[in-house]
């Protein structure tokens, strides 16, 4: 159809901050802003340089999409373990509340329409980041900072690579709430990182 955005299948990602009760907006806004800051890098060190993402008022989780044509299976494994360290760098560094980080990944169709981002895909990923699945791990592993869930097609890929620094079976098997299908998600909760100061 003339004048409609194409849809282009990406691997997206979404991130949303477990903010404690007593967060204010601006320590919000500013927690929001580092770990943004914080992403970018970890993109930029792993070769991600075309990586969109999306305004800041775009909704309470954050979403980037990432270039067509990448290795899957590899960039997730390295954005899982560069978000991990970069998070523990930011956490030891801040005299703040420590960020706590949930993170979620899927593949799917994806449309730009200007600044906005829309597709199926987009809103899938965005659901996965504020399930509540991550939210009682953060709450399980009270020491953790990063709590990570893979859409099953995404856990597809990485169960076919053997050799990645982030192997399959760290994940566990989840029933989605929203499954009247059976549809199932993969979850991590990664180590933190000790920082040497």
């Amino acid at each position: 159809m003339e004048g409609t955005a194409p849809g282009i299948r990406r691997l997206c990602l979404a991130f949303g901050i477990e903010e404690p009760a007593e967060s204010r907006d601006q320590e919000s806004s500013s927690a929001e802003q580092r770990l943004t800051a914080a992403l970018l890098a970890v993109c930029a060190s792993i070769g991600l340089d075309r990586m969109l993402l999306n305004g800041p008022d775009a909704g309470k989780e954050q979403i980037a999409l990432l270039p067509v044509g990448i290795d899957e299976p590899r960039v997730v494994s390295s954005l899982i373990d560069g978000l991990s360290r970069a998070i523990a760098e930011l956490n030891a560094s801040s005299a703040t509340a420590a960020l706590r980080i949930r993170l979620a990944f899927h593949e799917g169709v994806t449309i730009l329409a200007g600044d906005a981002f829309g597709g199926t895909a987009v809103a899938r990923v965005r659901e996965l980041a504020a399930d509540g699945h991550l939210q009682a791990a953060l709450a399980a592993h009270p020491r953790a900072s990063l709590a990570v869930l893979l859409s099953d097609s995404v856990f597809e890929g990485m169960d076919q690579c053997d050799d990645l620094q982030l192997p399959s079976d760290c994940f566990h098997r989840v029933e989605l709430a929203d499954s009247g299908a059976g549809r199932v998600a993969w979850i991590y909760v990664p180590p933190t990182p000790s920082i040497s100061g």
